[in-house]
């Protein structure tokens, strides 16, 4: 049988490389320009998910990347010159649209080529890009510069290059002084080597040493377990302040960043958070949008403005960030809808109205599906692609909560004390599962769906291969919020601490951080929990 021949398209490439390398690692040495090189990679990837790209190859300092839109692909590498700053790094970037080869040995062509000419054309912090793709981002908010005619080395004929100067009328900044690059680069040190063997083997190298002085017990049951510093257990540290949205490493617990304010801003009360497309989403009656390189903040544009009884949640994929609400403001609750925000432009997308009038309870992403409930038992599942609504589910009783996953979709009766698993394709009810009636939240991951009950503390498993719950576990004192990842189970508490329950042995471990949390969620790609703090409503 002859092989099949590769698969012809077109697409953007992209190809990004630091500049001056050798000499950074020479002077940085081998662990420090390592740590340098991860945090790097870090941020690469995070804004090719987030600009939907797809990571072909990286060497060393280098990537290659494809875009199935040129405006996309020239985004992604305006935010990663300006982020990877943070490093006191600079990179270049090359872009150039035709039609490639893709086979099962990577992606080639004189389109892929070019893309690695060009980008040796361009200089510290400079986004270069061929004429073709200058032709295919036109109105797109693109502004460029012409670099003029080059002959590019191995390529025949000459090539029109331009340099991207603003993004949306955001001028891109220059490099940065010498001075200031080299002090962000001296503050770039290793984690300690414990940090860097994963969330189960690092846990237990801290819990012996901390053993082994007489200090806490690090991994207990339930309440039992004593708490661990963030930061590095310095009793001096402060804590983070109220209405903030701080970043804790999973397998360290070491605290990575806080932004302040965030809570406030979104206006305060019992907030919810998401990570995804890019950021970390904080959703009161406003949308704040949390970097998770710079912690710089954006308030989003957020119409449907939540009003008394109407749902906060949110949820981010397929490249958008939802949100249910009502139309009305103040006490008058109008009509239900799906609010969208595209997380790359920050703008406002068409809203997606819902044809049952009720109130909405919370919203749900998986397998390329959105689900909304109501609280009168509705369920509605949206088409992304055709922005309407393709299947209505009636249920008795009541919906507080629904979480999906590629085993089903979830749904939570507070008063009645029940979960029921939902088919996603017909809408028909699998199984009924009885849990306790002060249930609150669900997260899902790890086999199955994860049920906090904020009153007893507790947390209840349902098996998905079962759909049998298993004993409650105590998790803290006073929880808010519950996310799965990372091989755990994350409680955030009032009582300051964050909980990391392993999924087999249900035991727990604690850190505190030292100011009530009110929400979490976990970015899996980076390796950290994020959660919020305040003062629960």
């Amino acid at each position: 049988m002859a092989p099949r021949p590769p698969v012809r398209t077109l697409v953007t490439v992209m190809f990004t490389d630091i500049v001056g390398s050798t000499q950074l690692a020479t002077a940085l040495e081998d662990r420090r320009w390592q740590e340098l090189l991860a945090r790097h990679h870090r941020i690469v990837r995070r804004n090719l998910r987030r600009f939907s790209g797809r990571e072909i190859d990286t060497a060393g300092d280098g990537f290659f990347a494809t875009f199935e839109q040129p405006a996309n692909g020239v985004r992604c590498a305006c935010a990663i010159a300006t982020e990877v700053r943070e490093l006191g790094i600079e990179i270049r970037a090359g872009l150039h649209t035709g039609e490639v080869e893709v086979a099962r040995s990577g992606v080639r062509g004189v389109a892929v080529h070019l893309g690695s000419r060009i980008v040796s054309v361009a200089s510290a912090g400079e986004v270069m890009v061929s004429s073709t793709t200058r032709d295919l981002i036109a109105g797109s908010g693109i502004t460029l510069a012409d670099h003029g005619v080059h002959r590019l080395k191995g390529i025949d004929g000459e090539w029109h290059l331009f340099e991207v100067t603003a993004v949306d009328g955001q001028p891109l900044a220059p490099p940065l002084d010498e001075v200031e690059a080299e002090r962000r680069r001296a503050a770039i040190e290793p984690p300690p080597l414990s940090a860097r063997r994963g969330p189960r083997i690092a846990a237990a190298v801290v819990a012996a040493s901390i053993l082994a002085v007489g200090g806490f017990i690090l991994f207990s049951g339930g309440d039992g377990s004593s708490p661990t510093e963030l930061g590095g257990g310095s009793p001096s540290a402060e804590p983070p302040p109220v209405d903030a949205v701080v970043g804790v490493q999973a397998d360290t617990f070491a605290l990575v960043g806080v932004a302040p304010g965030v809570v406030a801003r979104t206006g305060g009360g019992n907030p919810r958070i998401a990570v995804g497309e890019g950021g970390v989403w904080v959703r009161s009656n406003v949308i704040v949008e949390v970097n998770p390189s710079t912690l710089a903040t954006t308030e989003r544009p957020q119409v449907g403005t939540p009003t008394p009884g109407t749902s906060l949640s949110l949820a981010t994929g397929g490249g958008t960030i939802w949100f249910p609400g009502n139309t009305g403001t103040g006490i008058t609750i109008g009509a239900p809808g799906l609010f969208r925000i595209d997380p790359v432009t920050a703008a406002e997308l068409p809203a997606i109205e819902l044809p049952h009038d009720g109130t909405t309870t919370d919203v749900a992403f998986a397998s390329g599906e959105v689900w909304v409930s109501f609280r009168d038992g509705e369920l509605e599942r949206i088409d992304p692609r055709t922005a309407k609504v393709d299947l209505d589910v009636h249920l008795d009783g009541a919906i507080d909560a629904v979480v999906a996953d590629a085993d089903g979709v979830w749904v939570l009766d507070e008063l009645a004390g029940t979960v029921r698993r939902i088919d996603p394709k017909n809408g028909r009810v699998l199984a009924t599962v009885s849990v306790s009636s002060n249930a609150r939240f669900m997260a899902t991951g790890e086999g199955g769906v994860w049920v906090l009950d904020t009153f007893a503390a507790t947390v209840t498993f349902i098996d998905a291969s079962t759909n049998e719950a298993h004993s409650p576990v105590g998790v803290g004192t006073s929880p808010n919020g519950i996310a799965v990842g990372l091989g755990a189970v994350w409680v955030a508490d009032a009582d300051g601490s964050l909980y990391r329950l392993d999924p087999i042995t249900n035991e727990s471990t604690h850190a505190s951080v030292g100011t009530p949390l009110t929400a979490v969620a976990v970015d899996e790609a980076d390796g950290i929990v994020w959660v919020t703090t305040g003062q629960p409503g």
